[in-house]
């Protein structure tokens, strides 16, 4: 090969590299959260984790049911369905979604469907994925719109699933001896229904410390959490014993879910925007 051949095979190389950099480096961020009530938000927004007109999620769309908002557009609307904000509260995903953008620069969609006092059990309103017209279908049904509508504009993505359930099902004992094979068949269900088989999945383990006269199955449930975690490929189970609990004895503090934001966006590698000049 001459010098001129040379050259120009070494200026492809380098041209390839950095077109493959550059798709790295818009690799969108999708975080999908479902589950009970600690998912959903139990901290008021004015003296919560963050203001909602903070800069840094500006960048944070949020999936409304039929299309993506702004994070400040869907906070100034709270009665929508399925809803990111519940009458102004707010969950662990706001100071997530912040990190997430600090460490990454990235663009991140929130795609959040999560309704307190509910169950995985097969009985009523549930996430059982074996109910008719149950939770877990209208979750699908708003998963599976948004990720298309991000496919539309996004090069690639990577999704990531975060479960945070098990209070109702620890207040039954039948329902917490069901619960293992339950979120099992929830979890490879999700994973199938959305095509990510081996999509990172996070189950947050309920509070150690909630009573266990009023949730007499406690014990059983925080076990069906470990042994499944334990069992599958990409599933994590997180811990928020050290999270602080309010004096209802079942939702976080603002501080708890400080703690667990922080904990859940340790966890995600950090990528920082390289902008090249054309």
């Amino acid at each position: 090969m001459n010098s001129t051949g040379l050259i120009i095979s070494i200026c492809l190389l380098i041209s390839l590299s950095v077109d493959a950099q550059r798709c790295a480096n818009r690799e969108a961020q999708v975080f999908i959260i479902a589950g009970q009530s600690n998912a959903n938000g139990a901290r008021d927004a004015v003296t919560g984790i963050l203001p909602i007109t903070d800069n840094k999620l500006k960048s944070c769309k949020v999936w409304n049911g039929t299309s993506f908002e702004s994070l400040s557009a869907v906070a100034t609307n709270n009665n929508q369905y399925p809803v990111y904000a519940r009458n102004g509260y707010y969950s662990f995903n706001i100071q997530l979604l912040k990190n997430i953008y600090d460490s990454t620069q990235q663009n991140i969609y929130l795609i959040q469907f999560a309704i307190g006092g509910t169950k995985l059990y097969n009985d009523g309103r549930c996430w059982s994925s074996e109910a008719i017209n149950s939770l877990y279908d209208s979750l699908m049904l708003n998963a599976t719109s948004a990720l298309a509508a991000i496919s539309s504009v996004e090069d690639s993505y990577t999704a990531r699933f975060y479960f945070y359930q098990g209070e109702l099902d620890a207040t039954n004992v039948t329902y917490a001896n069901e619960y293992e094979t339950n979120i099992s068949k929830f979890i490879d269900s999700v994973r199938i229904n959305l095509g990510l088989p081996n999509m990172n999945t996070y189950i947050m383990r309920i509070h150690n410390d909630m009573s266990s006269v009023s949730y007499p199955g406690l014990s059983t449930v925080r076990a069906a959490q470990a042994n499944v975690c334990a069992a599958k490929t990409n599933c994590t189970m997180i811990t928020v014993d050290d999270c602080e609990l309010s004096v209802d004895g079942a939702h976080l503090t603002t501080a708890g879910y400080t703690t667990l934001a922080n904990r859940l966006s340790g966890l995600i590698p950090k990528k920082k925007l390289i902008i090249y000049k054309q």
